[in-house]
């Protein structure tokens, strides 16, 4: 995933991202940045899809001070990136009607508003990952 990070109120700057204790470090040009009123002032940016580098932006003094920013991303994780869990709904089998949905929902959470019709419902239950195997609505 492209990371493009910035420094706001800078039109460029070159920052020296420190590796290993000091003993190397990352050098990083952030450019094309635009002073002005509105739509006209723009943060100094360096972009970047690897993701040593990002890692080392982003557990540098410069990013958690504020200093530098993520202004923005692009793309989609990289095939390095651990993929989402699938997690498996959970079956009530003991509700058969209706009102025993309903009252299965509120003991676990829901509102008159997740109640008011079968889309609501359906919404809420795909929120807390429940099915009804014995009841459809």
């Amino acid at each position: 995933m492209l990371k493009i990070y910035g420094i706001h109120g800078k039109t460029q700057a070159i920052l020296k991202f420190p590796l290993n204790d000091g003993k190397a470090w990352l050098s990083c040009e952030f450019a094309h940045g635009r002073i002005g009123a509105g739509m006209g002032n723009r943060p100094a940016t360096y972009a970047t899809a690897d993701e040593t580098e990002q890692n080392i932006i982003q557990n540098s003094d410069f990013f958690k001070s504020g200093y530098v920013h993520l202004f923005r991303t692009s793309g989609t994780e990289t095939k390095n990136s651990a993929p989402e869990p699938v997690v498996e709904p959970k079956y009530v089998s003991d509700v058969y009607s209706r009102e025993e949905a309903i009252q299965y929902l509120k003991s676990n959470g829901a509102k008159a508003t997740n109640l008011k019709d079968d889309e609501a419902i359906k919404k809420f239950m795909a929120k807390i990952n429940v099915e009804f195997p014995n009841f459809s609505f």
